[in-house]
């Protein structure tokens, strides 16, 4: 892997995999640093276990990007749920989680026709793993580990004991973010 790679910006990967969920899914979105960003394997790295995180998932992502939209979405709804995701620890599936929420509730988003969050999330996202995430990214060999820990699982998300209790981590992780947003509705 290049070093450069590594030193990939947090903007960058987040712009670039917005733009690439929500191009799947007929949107047209343009921000200034995936025009910049150089095609990597942490790019791909991320769109690929992000793709397989949604599929695993997609029910409680879409109820959790509808909960958020009855809410008024902004910076504390939005901050909460990943709050909620990271609440008992990071992994690279919490991290993975992150991106895939991003990329979910941009798409709800522009199906709503609130196409202005797009922006907003995007520098909510880069905004909270910056403070809350980074550090912990960059004790665990930066984003080079990301690429190196999915191509120890021979390209999809590992099935060893840390990979099983992932489903039920995530899962409940999704479900405590869906609950906190049920509960500041009431």
């Amino acid at each position: 892997m290049h070093e450069e790679e590594n030193s990939l910006s947090v903007s960058c990967i987040v712009s670039d995999y917005m733009s690439y969920r929500l191009q799947k899914d007929g949107f047209s979105w343009q921000v200034s640093p995936t025009r910049n960003c150089p095609n990597s394997r942490v790019l791909s790295t991320v769109r690929k276990l992000c793709a397989e995180f949604e599929s695993r998932y997609k029910s409680q992502f879409i109820e959790m990007c509808s909960s958020c939209s009855e809410n008024e979405l902004d910076s504390d709804v939005y901050t909460n749920v990943l709050e909620q995701i990271i609440e008992d620890g990071l992994h690279w599936g919490r991290v993975i989680a992150i991106f895939t929420y991003a990329g979910a509730m941009s798409v709800f988003c522009m199906q709503n026709n609130n196409h202005s969050k797009v922006d907003w999330i995007k520098e909510w996202t880069c905004s909270f793993i910056s403070s809350r995430v980074e550090n912990w990214i960059n004790e665990n060999g930066g984003w080079k580990g990301l690429v190196e820990f999915y191509e120890l699982g021979n390209g999809t998300l590992k099935q060893d004991t840390e990979w099983k209790g992932w489903g039920y981590l995530i899962g409940g992780a999704l479900g405590l973010a869906l609950g906190a947003l049920i509960v500041n509705k009431a």
